[in-house]
């Protein structure tokens, strides 16, 4: 009988970034000189972290496609409110 556990998988710490810069970025939407870069990096960097997840077989594609979520919700904020 096995005891059910099994390795955890290393979460990719671009992921994890992407997420963090995702939330600065809806967080900041408000200054656009600062959220317009933070949303755009947040979408790059979760890209490269999609491509670390598949390149290094670890964990985060959650985190990683929410962080590129986000990253599009804070430019589409960003568009409509711009003057």
């Amino acid at each position: 009988m096995t005891s059910g556990t099994a390795a955890r998988q290393r979460t990719s710490r671009w992921a994890i970034a992407s997420l963090v810069l995702g939330l600065a970025a809806l967080f900041f939407f408000v200054l656009a000189p600062l959220g317009l870069p933070l949303a755009v990096l947040t979408i790059i960097v979760g890209g490269c972290s999609i491509l670390d997840i598949r390149r290094n077989d670890t964990g985060g594609y959650g985190l990683a496609a929410a962080g590129i979520l986000l990253g599009i919700i804070a430019l589409g904020i960003i568009a409509t409110t711009a003057p």
